[in-house]
């Protein structure tokens, strides 16, 4: 860039030459940016007669916070007659168009029959009058609409309530309007521009001429007032218990005590006089209202002592002013063109600098009752600025360029300025150094006689000798560019951030000109990127902020800093131990005594964004004020002067409606505490805190369905769908306070769910169980007679198959015993047979034996006898019995030797034949013994068998 561009951008348009030796604007962008701004800011003072760029005096005074509202905004027509507010602090406008209503959340709008010109609010009822009719609306009704009392043939200007009547004033009648509904009139001598109520007395002036008093028993008294005949009032105000206030058009304010009508002798008269009076409200013992007709608004006594004065040129709208209301500390005004609304009891309060006199502020500075304030056009000072009526602002001789800052360091003005470093004495520049560019200035707390200055070139240094500040030398070494904060540290080394978000740490030698160590304080303590840095001193600390996080440093060590200040942007410097500060993007108040954060209002939060984006910085002022500079003058914050928040007003509920999403429909719930149908379960709610001129952060929480809160932001409204069937209370609050507002319903539950539904449930299901049990019975019966019928053919069936069985096991052990009987006659003929074959072969040796008729030799016996023993063979008889016997009783030898092992093979034999039931004399024969023999072997056997006496030997082989 060219270096008479750069000359040209970093100085302001004023012209002077100063050289900046090594300035870098690539690398300190911020700098040039802002520098850009002021050379391009318009100003239309720069180009006055003369020679001179810049008005040399001019004054603006100190603004209360007010906030504006136009028809785009409120949705009517521009003109606002009249204004009254409402019980619940809701305010009502007679717009042109019909009636407004505002809450401080919506606006709403209510059509008129014809131009409405007047409002008052009285027990819930809103009473309306204009071209050519009188009418009402029902607060709590107001969408059933407007409600005609009379059409009449004049307008209705004013309504207001006298005695027990509502008066309706025309201008040349009063129509009086009494609690039971009654109508009647008064018709006037002449013309009249206002009436007044005074005690339930009514005050008017036929237009110039005599004032008239009228009763509340209709007597009419005129007081006589010659001087009045030159006049047109406007205004009848009781001040004491004998004296009138009388305000007038032209002329001004009178005192009228009953005998003498006389003008007020003051400044504030005599402006007036000029501005010309349309409305005055009385806002307290002392203080006034002034409405005019061409020059805004006056607050002021009337001793002349004028508190503001509001205009045009210092942010209202219009100067025209129809209205005044005044509640709790805010007037409402209805103007020709819009609404205004003016925060008496804010702590803020502003310099509204809208004809840009300053240009471009950056500093401001309070020595005693001095004032200076530093900006893109040089040094202005001011003296008395919160207490004279329209204080007076002139340029320092000599100030004209950028000013960066103003500082008071021991006891003298220091002032940054673009061309080098000043003092201001007697109100008079002293150059003290060619260092241009002072953003701030610090004394050192180790070495008083020291104080260290950011500049546009690393950082100059003053010194004090022999009782007077000298320039002492300037430190670039590592910090060859713009500096921004220097915070001396407790080992006397210096913290100092740039303007390129740099942070350095420099050590400097006895000398306090060579640098002898320096660090880069982000690299080596590990910061993260930083964007738009600061620091700051603070009980001890250094506090680093920046957009991205904030740290404490402290002997050598670094820290996050401490909850509630997480994510710090910025922080000033404390005021009774509280300090402003930023965080994401919201100024709070912050008292590091208790480390509590409180939420500074929205028309005040607006100014935080210029405060993190640009060079501005909060000052402080005396012992209780905070100043930080705006786009278009400068803000203040009074510590002293506590916040009334519409006298901590309940938030109330403005509407709730019902939806039924599968029909399509809506309805709005009057009543509190409803029963809403089943199906009515979406449900949407409307609510204000009543802060005018504030946007309101709402949290809230639905008992009944989720009992945590949670935040609503800006909004204030709320919307419910498909809820379930219960009991519900909707609680709102406003963020950070404890008191709530309650909103009791219930949504029943559907039909299928109902006590009738339910005790049809109970009937039904009582039905069910006797049905079930007489199905259950018949069930039963039937089960029983199909399980009888069951078992007898299973019994029937089981029977069958046993006699079958039984049949076939006879039949085979019939077949068995038949089997066993044919083996065993099988046998017995074969053996049969071998005795017959024996018999036959004796008879033929016997024959044979005949017929040689030759005596018995002995061989031929013996032969005989030879047959006999080889055909008869006992051993082979046994085998032939045993065989038959084993296959009729199986495993009788096996069980018996089982239980006697001792047996014999004869002992085995006798126990078969007993077995076959064979008798004594039976057995005889086969064992070719005597009977008596026979008894002798039974009676060892059942020995050998180990049976008792009383045990029958044949009994029990029958059992085995």
């Amino acid at each position: 860039m060219d270096a008479s561009v750069e000359t040209i951008i970093l100085h302001h348009t004023a012209g002077n030459d100063v050289s900046l030796p090594g300035l870098d604007l690539k690398n300190d962008m911020i700098a040039y940016i802002y520098c850009l701004f002021c050379l391009l800011m318009p100003n239309p003072y720069h180009q006055l007669a003369g020679n001179e760029q810049f008005p040399a005096h001019f004054s603006i005074p100190i603004t209360p916070q007010l906030t504006n509202y136009n028809k785009a905004q409120y949705g009517a027509d521009n003109k606002n007659w009249d204004i009254s507010i409402g019980e619940n602090g809701a305010v009502y406008f007679a717009n042109s168009a019909g009636l407004l209503r505002y809450d401080g959340e919506n606006w709403q709008s209510y059509p008129t029959p014809n131009m409405l010109h007047a409002v008052h609010y009285q027990n819930d009822t809103i009473y309306v009058g204009g071209n050519q009719f009188m009418g009402y609306f029902l607060a709590d009704h107001l969408e059933d609409g407007f409600h005609l009392i009379r059409t009449i043939q004049e307008s209705i200007w004013k309504i207001f309530e006298a005695g027990q009547q509502v008066v309706f004033q025309a201008f040349n009648r009063f129509y009086f309007l009494n609690h039971s509904g009654a109508l009647g009139y008064e018709r006037l001598p002449g013309n009249i521009t206002f009436s007044y109520p005074i005690n339930n007395d009514i005050y008017y002036q036929i237009v110039y001429n005599d004032l008239f008093e009228l009763k509340t028993n209709g007597l009419k008294q005129r007081i006589k007032i010659p001087d009045l005949h030159h006049y047109r009032v406007k205004s009848i105000i009781k001040q004491t218990d004998h004296t009138l206030l009388i305000g007038t058009l032209r002329a001004g304010l009178f005192i009228y005590d009953g005998e003498n009508l006389k003008p007020l002798n003051n400044g504030l008269n005599s402006l007036l006089k000029r501005a010309g009076i349309n409305k005055i409200k009385r806002i307290d013992d002392q203080l006034y209202a002034f409405g005019t007709m061409n020059a805004g608004l006056i607050v002021a006594e009337l001793n002349g002592n004028i508190r503001y004065h509001l205009s045009t040129k210092t942010g209202l709208q219009n100067n025209r002013i129809h209205s005044i209301e005044y509640q709790q500390g805010k007037l409402w005004l209805g103007l020709d063109d819009g609404i205004s609304l003016i925060n008496l009891q804010s702590p803020s309060t502003f310099i509204n600098d809208l004809m840009e006199h300053f240009g471009a502020i950056n500093d401001i500075c309070q020595q005693g009752q001095d004032y200076y304030i530093a900006t893109n056009q040089g040094i202005y000072h001011g003296q008395k600025i919160f207490t004279d009526d329209f204080p007076r602002f002139t340029l320092l001789k000599g100030s004209d360029g950028l000013v960066w800052n103003i500082s008071e360091v021991d006891s003298l003005l220091w002032c940054g300025h673009n061309d080098g470093t000043y003092v201001i004495e007697n109100q008079r520049l002293k150059k003290i150094a060619k260092t241009a560019g002072g953003f701030e200035f610090q004394r050192s707390q180790i070495m008083p006689d020291i104080i260290y200055e950011s500049s546009y070139y690393g950082i100059a240094i003053f010194r004090k000798m022999a009782g007077q500040w000298q320039y002492w030398a300037t430190v670039d070494e590592q910090l060859q560019e713009r500096t921004k904060n220097i915070v001396e540290q407790a080992d006397g080394s210096l913290l100092v951030t740039t303007f390129s978000d740099r942070i350095v740490q420099l050590w400097l030698d006895h000398t306090y000109k060579k640098v002898v160590k320096a660090i880069d304080f982000k690299a080596t303590y590990q910061l993260g990127a930083t964007k738009n840095v600061r620091a700051v001193a603070l009980n001890g600390q250094t506090i680093i902020t920046s957009q991205q996080q904030s740290v404490t440093f402290a002997n050598g060590k670094i820290s996050a800093t401490a909850p509630p200040l997480n994510d710090l942007q910025y922080i000033s410097q404390p005021v009774q131990q509280y300090s402003m500060v930023s965080i994401k993007d919201q100024l709070y108040l912050y008292h590091a005594g208790r480390k509590e954060l409180r939420l500074l209002p929205q028309h005040y939060n607006q100014l935080a964004q210029p405060l993190v984006y640009k060079f501005a910085h909060v000052s402080t002022l005396a012992d209780s004020l905070f100043a930080l500079p705006t786009d278009h003058g400068m803000a203040f914050w009074n510590l002293n002067k506590p916040q009334m928040d519409s006298a901590h007003r309940p938030i109330s509920f403005t509407s709730v409606t019902v939806h039924d999403h599968r029909k399509g429909t809506a309805k709005r719930i009057k009543q509190q505490h409803p029963t809403l149908a089943h199906q009515d379960n979406s449900i949407e709610f409307s609510f204000t805190a009543y802060r005018y001129g504030e946007a309101t952060d709402y949290e809230y929480q639905l008992k009944g369905y989720n009992n945590q809160w949670q935040t609503n932001g800006l909004s204030n409204h709320l919307e419910f769908q498909n809820l379930p069937h219960g009991d519900y209370t909707l609680m709102v609050r406003i963020r950070g306070e404890k008191q709530a507002a309650a909103y009791h319903f219930t949504i029943e539950s559907p039909w299928y769910l109902s006590t009738a539904a339910y005790l049809a449930y109970v009937l039904l299901l009582i039905g069910l169980l006797f049905l079930g049990y007489k199905y259950h019975r018949g069930r039963l019966r039937l089960q029983r007679k199909n399980m009888l019928r069951r078992e007898r053919q299973t019994m029937h069936k089981t029977r069958r198959l046993h006699e079958k069985k039984m049949q076939q096991l006879k039949e085979e052990q019939l077949q068995k015993e038949i089997n066993n009987k044919n083996g065993e006659l099988s046998k017995l003929l074969i053996q049969d047979g071998k005795k017959k074959e024996i018999i036959a072969n004796l008879q033929q040796q016997i024959q044979q034996l005949r017929e040689h008729k030759k005596p018995l030799r002995i061989r031929d016996i013996e032969r005989l006898d030879g047959i006999i023993q080889e055909q008869f063979d006992e051993k082979k008889d046994w085998l032939v019995f045993e065989s038959a016997f084993s296959q009729t009783h199986q495993d009788f030898f096996k069980r018996l030797q089982e239980k006697h092992e001792k047996l014999t093979t004869e002992d085995l034999k006798l126990c078969a034949y007993l077995k076959v039931n064979l008798s004594t004399k039976e057995l005889a024969p086969i064992f070719n013994i005597t009977p008596k023999s026979v008894e002798l072997r039974r009676y060892r056997l059942k020995k050998k068998l180990g049976l008792n006496k009383e045990i029958n030997l044949k009994d029990y082989i029958k059992s085995i």
